[in-house]
């Protein structure tokens, strides 16, 4: 609404420029001046040539209403994932406390978007897009988590496995065998 009244003071304001004549004077030194009044008796009003209007373009929307409408209209993407390593109910046995995670996910990520490893409730690592070791694996069940996280902090997508590490103990010892 100030918006509305501030553009037809300033049309009305215009129309009332244009309107006016404008005068040229000349002084002792040859300083130039315009004004809508005359200095001296002997100013004349200038003649001015048409000005060239050029029609405008119809303003776009506005920046700030049209990511609204966006995020309203689109649907939220369901993100598939796949372990590629560990693979489900799989079993490792003697790696030294290691093993390689990899994921597979469609579609493919937005920037500012990334992929979280969750080895047993803990943050482990971030999946890059490559195989990503992890270490300190010990023995018995293990629940492997990805979770896509989002600029915001949001979580978009999780998909856990669930695999076994086997090791064997030192505990347990080997008889050693004789030649005889």
């Amino acid at each position: 609404m100030k918006r509305r009244l501030l553009s037809v003071l300033l049309c009305l304001f215009s129309f009332s420029l244009v309107a006016a004549p404008v005068y040229k004077h000349v002084d002792a030194q040859g300083n130039v001046t315009y004004s809508d009044k005359p200095a001296h008796d002997e100013d004349q009003p200038v003649e001015l040539k048409p000005v060239s209007v050029i029609p405008g373009r119809k303003p776009a929307q506005s920046l700030k209403k049209q990511p609204v409408q966006e995020a309203a209209e689109q649907k939220p993407v369901r993100y598939r994932l796949e372990w590629l390593q560990p693979q489900q109910e799989q079993t490792f046995r003697n790696t030294g406390g290691q093993i390689q995670a990899d994921l597979k996910i469609e579609p493919g990520l937005p920037r500012g978007t990334r992929v979280e490893l969750w080895l047993d409730g803990k943050k482990k690592a971030e999946w890059k897009g490559a195989p990503v070791t992890l270490s300190e694996v010990w023995r018995g069940q293990h629940s492997l988590e990805a979770r896509v996280i989002d600029a915001n902090g949001k979580t978009l997508a999780r998909s856990s496995v669930t695999f076994f590490m086997h090791q064997a103990s030192l505990l347990i010892s080997t008889p050693i065998q004789n030649g005889g």
